[in-house]
């Protein structure tokens, strides 16, 4: 097996150390390869062990021909071109997203609820990397606002959301320090977006140059540092419907208590994982995966910094079944 200088990618937006997600097949992570296995057959494959089996079977025999002339980057496109097509089937991807859309839309309702903030039907959405669209077309008909924005590197509009009335669309293009509107709004959505950007913090300046004062930002995040000190201290927050975090009598479950468990280098690793197999494995190979991963805190202290109030942040635990990562929902208001 190869040093683990070979996996090194250096470190994200937040200063923490990041790798090829290759290096979970090295002996050294043995133990959380199998704790990722487990995860990945309970809650993505349906009980398919052998999807992980294939996935880990080619990621084995392509790091076997690894020389000098070959990047770590060079063995995850090799891994990505085999696996995607045999795994990109059977409305997998679309089935996982919509239910997605649907439980976030809960939270962020759940959220407003908590919050007792109000909307106005004039009032306009933003939505940046909108993705499917769902989630804000969802948000809109619940509060009843008759406009929002959807922008995105690529259009990926489910068919229902192009249809649908008083939703617009515009790309988002390099070097993302704009977005195609005169525009200004009191509303604005961004869902895991954020770190799939190279410079997460020069588009989030973008999406808040178009936000009017008091305007209210709805962040979504993958997110490393969560441990069992932070989950009891937020449990507060809690306000909201958890993704398998708890049991109904309201005991963490044992193989959430066994990633909180993990060391933060642990954690990263295993966000890095998921957040490579599922959207360059299961979506498309050309979505960018940075893996600018931060704990909340680190997100916070960059909000407020960018003249935005937290008025709270929510544990929504683990996004199932999509990529298995720990998900906090932080409530801006832009002062």
């Amino acid at each position: 097996m190869q040093e683990y200088s070979f996996f090194d990618k250096g470190v994200n937006c937040f200063d923490y150390a990041k790798y090829s997600p290759l290096i979970l097949f090295t002996h050294k992570y043995q133990h959380l390869k199998e704790k990722i296995r487990r995860d990945a057959v309970k809650y993505l494959f349906a009980d398919k062990r052998h999807i992980f089996d294939e996935i880990e079977k080619v990621c084995i025999e392509e790091l076997a021909k690894v020389n000098q002339n070959r990047s770590s980057l060079d063995v995850e496109h090799e891994v990505e071109r085999k696996l995607h097509f045999s795994q990109n089937q059977n409305g997998f991807v679309h089935n996982r997203l919509s239910e997605r859309c649907y439980r976030i839309k809960d939270q962020i309702i759940a959220s407003i609820n908590d919050l007792t903030l109000t909307f106005s039907p004039t009032d306009k959405i933003l939505d940046v990397g909108a993705g499917s669209g769902l989630i804000t077309q969802l948000v809109k008909h619940e509060l009843e606002i008759n406009y929002a924005l959807l922008t995105d590197v690529v259009d990926y509009r489910y068919p229902e959301v192009r249809s649908s009335r008083g939703i617009d669309f515009k790309l988002f293009k390099q070097p993302f320090n704009k977005i195609e509107t005169d525009q200004k709004f009191q509303v604005a959505i961004t869902t895991n977006t954020l770190h799939h950007c190279d410079h997460p913090k020069e588009v989030f300046k973008t999406m808040a140059s178009y936000l009017e004062p008091g305007s209210i930002l709805f962040v979504i995040e993958s997110c490393i540092g969560i441990d069992k000190d932070y989950v009891k201290s937020n449990l507060h927050s809690t306000k909201i419907p958890c993704q398998t975090l708890y049991h109904e009598n309201g005991s963490i479950q044992s193989d959430q208590l066994e990633y909180l468990d993990l060391t933060n280098e642990e954690k990263m690793i295993y966000g890095i994982f998921f957040d490579w197999i599922y959207n360059r494995v299961f979506l498309n190979e050309n979505i960018n995966v940075p893996y600018n991963f931060g704990h909340p805190e680190d997100w916070n202290i960059y909000f407020e910094s960018s003249n935005f109030e937290v008025l709270k942040t929510y544990l929504m635990g683990f996004d199932q079944p999509a990529a298995l990562e720990f998900h906090t929902l932080h409530v801006l208001r832009k002062t």
